[in-house]
């Protein structure tokens, strides 16, 4: 993705007063809390956090431990946050620098020891003696002697067994440190500033032949740490940035880079605007309207039910986030197509469009829009009051087609991901993929004892509509068509609707391997010959049924002459078109 929008992005964020919201390593307490009380130790308890509040007394010199006390305040509680401090962005040492804590320690149900939140106590291990999270920042913070910071570990390393005893008084402990004027840590002059630039020292080199800085560890996508192609004085080539400064906004914007806006099953899409006059109010009603909660580097949120949920019946689900919004016309987007993050791996960009104007989307989805309330009015007419009805809405219209719930969704992931960067840029000519993966849709439902061509249809045409070369005419004037429609109301005796219907396997052994039957001319004179003796031996050959018979035979020979090509698919829906119009 554009790492300029990225930029722009973080460092609107920086400059709001939500923007610690946004910080890649500053981390909301309560959402550690959510995830503790999921779990349970050896009696079967929830690990529910108790939240200390601990006066900093004498400028950060001191702690008022005679004044401690427990934090009832819901609203409190859910404000608080700590500092996760890394010297890379894979750093997995959880060094405490400064901030609140949130730890945990307790036996699970399994008789294992659990440790979590931001802080590690001392542990030896094989007589090798590993340092607590206070410990193992000590390096970092040499820098930082002569600042608050540095009063403050100070002062921690002085009360550092009675901060770890009340740690462990419970399985779940908060220490809130409240300073002077009851400011919360980051609160504290200049002090997120300091952490700011403490964090990005691990990550950048400043290269003084191009007076340029240049990531040299892991913090956005590919261009910082080691690359085989890059060495260290050539790094800036992958991307440089101005000044550090420009690395502290990548810190704010890193997060919101990677928030999946739209889900299609196993694919993210990452929609970022950038334009004049956003700010982070409107931002944040972009990507938060929805309710789905931010993905973040551990683990993505990709609820596709909640989502479809809060997505309207009228609006797309691949563009009402796009359009529907209070951006102005003239925004442009990035739309990143990724694989999301997994718990030890991170998101992986697949595909990218950018600078795509929102007004050109809203041309490109009133044509769409337009297509389906026409394609609507029919399906409202021919399907009446039936209770299964389209959706009308391209991500599950394709998924209709070539989706197979609980299945490997490759086949569906890799042709979305061709044709979704196509239908954004108004390039969806034709898709060659649709039909044969709808015919071999609909006599898989069949053969599986759920036949709902007449409602599967309209997904088939709804999406051929969208396209911009929409062959559907030529297909239904073919001959390949109109044999299969003769084809379908000779066999439409057998179909398993009817009371009187002969073979009730029929349907499931033969319109349900249809296109096996049908594969090429000689095969469907097979198939209707066979039909015509079934017919015949159950007293069925009616006059419509006679007349298609004369009507496929008039097809076939009008292939032959004009060697128009055979197509079974094509066929294949003319004989559905005709079996299934009762």
């Amino acid at each position: 993705m554009s790492l300029d929008t990225v930029l722009k992005i973080g460092k609107i964020y920086r400059q709001s007063k939500q923007g610690l919201e946004q910080h890649r390593y500053i981390k909301s307490i309560w959402k550690d809390v959510e995830i503790f009380k999921k779990n349970k130790d050896a009696h079967g308890n929830s690990i529910e956090p108790i939240f200390y509040n601990l006066p900093v007394i004498s400028s950060g010199s001191d702690f008022d431990f005679d004044n401690l006390s427990v934090i009832n305040d819901e609203d409190k509680k859910k404000s608080l946050k700590y500092l996760n401090f890394k010297t890379s962005d894979k750093d997995s040492e959880k060094r405490y620098l400064f901030g609140d804590l949130i730890y945990a320690n307790y036996i699970d149900k399994k008789g294992v020891q659990r440790e979590g939140g931001n802080y590690k106590m001392e542990k030896v291990t094989k007589g090798k003696t590993k340092s607590s999270s206070f410990g193992r920042a000590t390096e970092e913070a040499q820098s930082l002697e002569n600042t608050l910071i540095g009063t403050f570990r100070k002062a921690f390393e002085n009360n550092i067994f009675k901060i770890e005893q009340l740690l462990l008084s419970h399985p779940a402990v908060v220490i809130h440190f409240a300073f002077e004027d009851n400011s919360m840590w980051h609160e504290t002059q200049n002090t997120l500033d300091l952490i700011n630039n403490k964090l990005i020292e691990g990550f950048i080199i400043n290269h003084s032949g191009i007076q340029k800085t240049v990531l040299n560890k892991f913090l956005f996508k590919t261009i910082g740490g080691l690359n085989p192609d890059f060495s260290e004085d050539s790094a800036y080539k992958i991307k440089s940035f101005d000044s550090p400064d420009d690395v502290i906004d990548l810190i704010y914007g890193v997060s919101i880079s990677e928030k999946v806006l739209i889900n299609v099953r196993d694919i993210g899409i990452v929609i970022l605007p950038n334009g004049d006059n956003l700010n982070a109010d409107i931002l944040d009603r972009f990507f938060y309207k929805s309710g789905l909660q931010q993905v973040t580097d551990a683990e993505p949120i990709l609820n596709e039910e909640n989502r479809n949920d809060l997505i309207k019946d009228d609006v797309d689900s691949l563009f009402g986030d796009l359009t529907e919004n209070e951006l102005p016309a003239n925004v442009k987007y990035d739309i990143v197509f990724i694989k999301p993050a997994g718990l030890s791996s991170p998101s992986i960009d697949m595909l990218e469009i950018s600078h795509i104007e929102k007004s050109f989307l809203r041309n490109i989805y009133e044509k769409i829009t337009g297509e389906r309330s026409k394609l609507k009015e029919i399906s409202n007419i021919t399907l009446g009051k039936s209770k299964l009805k389209p959706k009308y809405d391209i991500k599950e219209s394709f998924f209709e087609i070539l989706g197979q719930k609980g299945k490997n969704q490759k086949k569906f992931s890799f042709h979305l991901l061709k044709v979704l960067p196509q239908i954004y840029t108004d390039t969806y000519y034709r898709d060659p993929v649709l039909l044969p993966a709808f015919i071999e849709k609909a006599e898989r439902n069949i053969r599986d004892g759920f036949s709902n061509f007449n409602v599967l249809k309209y997904d088939f045409y709804f999406l051929t509509r969208i396209q911009k070369q929409n062959n559907m005419q030529s297909i239904t004037e073919s001959k390949s068509f109109h044999a299969g429609e003769a084809l379908g109301t000779m066999a439409r005796p057998f179909a398993a609707w009817r009371d009187d219907c002969p073979i009730k396997s029929f349907e499931k052994n033969y319109v349900g391997n249809l296109t096996r039957r049908i594969v090429d001319l000689a095969e469907l004179i097979k198939f209707a010959n066979f039909l015509n003796e079934k017919l015949t031996i159950h007293e069925k050959n009616y006059k419509d049924v006679q007349e298609a018979y004369l009507n496929l035979i008039k097809n076939i020979k009008a292939l032959e002459i004009l060697k128009e090509k055979y197509d079974k698919n094509t066929c294949a829906l003319g004989f559905f078109e005709s079996y299934f119009s009762h």
